[in-house]
């Protein structure tokens, strides 16, 4: 199992979509304006996309869905003078100090944005995955366009009417969730392209779900900073299919975190060729 990378949360509303919906197809992109940019896919896992900011191009940037706001690193920020103010942002089960600033120009495939709010911080403190990459793309950069594709057989992320400027606001960022069942049991996780596998919050398992047969394989394992224990889960279903998976549990999730909310699952679960975020209508697909 990978380390995971930071959670960056500073504060949002989610939005939820049922396991059952989100099994079918990818309806494609429509005839609107499109914006396709080509990616990389960086240990195994990780959507990694071509950016600017200011005068300096080529920049890697992760794209990622856990995110709620996006964050460059240190070197970038000092690189270009920016002035910082400090702040914090939720990191799995605690809050970690952060900077804030503004970037003069922030570009992204054809669309650029100005006096762009970011948070700054040094990315190899918190994952050995971000070796080689200047930043992190959040939902305030993903949600200004009416849907994502990601075309993984292709290496391209379709943007739908992605609109520059300064994003969206902080206090409209969502997370995306889905149902999922185990072992017929609902529970609810967040959707995370920036993250690998299953991490659920064992408090809040025991609190929704009763009968939960979880196999520990590991106590005392590290997932990057984290103290977790490694589990096997039979009975998982996304969409119509019942797989045994891997997951790692965390004792205790944040008082911050919604009440509803039991953990986070990768994308790479899905198993998916594309994967549809619509924005508007608050649905994800796959296929």
């Amino acid at each position: 199992m990978k380390n995971a990378l930071w959670l960056l949360f500073a504060g949002f509303a989610l939005s939820s979509v049922p396991c059952g919906g989100a099994s079918q197809a990818p309806s494609g992109i429509p005839n609107r304006q499109t914006i396709a940019i080509p990616f990389a896919v960086q240990h195994d896992f990780l959507v990694v996309i071509d950016g600017q900011i200011g005068d300096i191009p080529g920049l890697k940037f992760i794209l990622d869905t856990g995110a709620t706001r996006s964050i460059v690193d240190t070197r970038i920020a000092n690189r270009l003078s920016l002035p910082l103010r400090p702040g914090k942002v939720l990191n799995y089960d605690r809050f970690a100090s952060v900077g804030w600033t503004s970037l003069p120009q922030l570009q992204v495939g054809a669309v650029q944005f100005h006096d762009f709010p970011v948070m700054v911080g040094d990315l190899r403190r918190f994952s050995e995955f971000t070796d080689n990459v200047d930043g992190i793309l959040g939902l305030d950069i993903l949600a200004s366009a009416t849907s994502i594709l990601i075309d993984y057989p292709r290496h391209l992320v379709i943007f739908t009417e992605l609109h520059g400027g300064r994003g969206r606001p902080e206090s409209e960022a969502s997370a995306f969730t889905v149902q999922v069942t185990m072992q017929g049991q609902p529970v609810r996780l967040i959707i995370d392209t920036g993250r690998e596998g299953m991490l659920l919050y064992s408090d809040r398992i025991r609190k929704h779900t009763s009968r939960l047969q979880i196999g520990l394989t590991a106590t005392g394992a590290q997932e990057g900073r984290l103290a977790v224990q490694e589990s096997t889960l039979p009975g998982v279903r996304f969409g119509p299919e019942e797989l045994r998976l891997s997951a790692v549990l965390l004792s205790r999730a944040p008082d911050s975190l919604p009440q509803d909310i039991d953990g986070y699952v990768g994308t790479d679960l899905l198993r998916a060729q594309r994967i549809e975020i619509d924005f508007a209508m608050h649905t994800i697909q796959w296929q």
